[in-house]
């Protein structure tokens, strides 16, 4: 915006609303979704849209982050077990501060893994989308016999050999497995020890019952022979007898290995693709430029598209 020229304005404008001009150029515009589109055209912006979304996701490197924060999270986990199991029996309140810390070191841990997952999974299905949506947009050039878009995948096929990141995943799964069946294990051993416990004062809890019940009975036998009667020590036995039977829960039973594994191994099935199937994009993969009019549809024999 600028102001015109005092000369060629209008001096009696009062407000001065014709002393300005606004010029705007439009260089061009591009629809995300028009009714008019072509199906192929639809489908082309789709697929630009995903790999854009691809791209910044590759850019992000966010698998790599939170393997990387795993491998943090696991050599601080291993000090602090250390430090725990060396002070275990002190008497003081550091074991209680390591143990507290051990914990929140394998929730952190095991929130880490969980979210790895998730972008893992979630980088395969955009990169399967992405592949159905080129897919789809060769098999409707097939059928029509010309393009209306110039838009372009190139896809890369990965050899037969494992790859190094593939191997390091496969570690890190073995790694995270061993890690559950530990965790599983001292699980066990913890609800094992207040399970005994529990059984134990459950026992207690019967016998104090059953000698209350003889003292009470012998003082009620007495009681039919003699006028002197211990009013406070019936009442403490009547109270011993109708206490609340202590509850005993199930026996714990222990986690399965072969569980674990399988659990663990299933949540990464649609998260890691084989290496002898894997496919990759790279940034200058894509190629399009949308025409604006049918005056630039294409021969289908004219066009190299993969």
């Amino acid at each position: 915006a600028y102001q015109i020229d005092s000369e060629h304005g209008l001096s009696n404008d009062p407000i001065g609303a014709d002393r300005y001009r606004l010029d705007i150029d439009l260089g061009k515009i591009t629809f995300v979704h028009h009714h008019l589109m072509s199906m192929e055209y639809v489908l082309a912006m789709r697929m630009k849209q995903m790999y854009e979304c691809y791209t910044v996701r590759r850019q992000q490197l966010i698998v790599q982050q939170l393997s990387e924060k795993i491998k943090a999270l696991k050599s601080a986990e291993s000090n602090c077990r250390t430090l725990y199991e060396q002070n275990k029996y002190a008497d003081s309140p550091e074991p209680k501060e390591f143990y507290d810390r051990l914990v929140n070191y394998q929730n952190e841990l095991r929130q880490a893994r969980n979210q790895r997952c998730n972008e893992m999974k979630l980088d395969r299905d955009l990169l399967k989308h992405l592949l159905d949506v080129w897919k789809e947009i060769k098999d409707i050039r097939r059928a029509n016999g010309y393009t209306t878009t110039s838009v372009k995948l190139i896809i890369k096929q990965i050899s037969g050999k494992k790859t190094k990141h593939y191997e390091q995943i496969q570690q890190q799964i073995e790694e995270e497995i061993e890690d559950e069946i530990t965790l599983a294990d001292e699980q066990y051993q913890r609800e094992k020890e207040a399970h005994t416990k529990i059984v134990r004062n459950r026992k207690l809890q019967e016998t104090r019952k059953k000698e209350a019940k003889k003292r009470l009975d012998k003082k009620r036998a007495a009681a039919l022979t003699s006028d002197n009667i211990d009013g406070d020590y019936d009442q403490n036995d009547i109270t011993i007898i109708n206490e609340e039977d202590i509850y005993v829960p199930e026996k714990p039973e222990p986690r399965k290995r072969d569980e674990i594994r399988t659990t663990i191994l299933t949540k990464y099935q649609s998260a890691i693709r084989p290496p002898d199937s894997q496919q990759t994009l790279n940034e200058n993969d894509f190629q399009s430029d949308f025409p604006a009019t049918k005056s630039k549809l294409k021969p289908i024999d004219n066009f190299d598209y993969c």
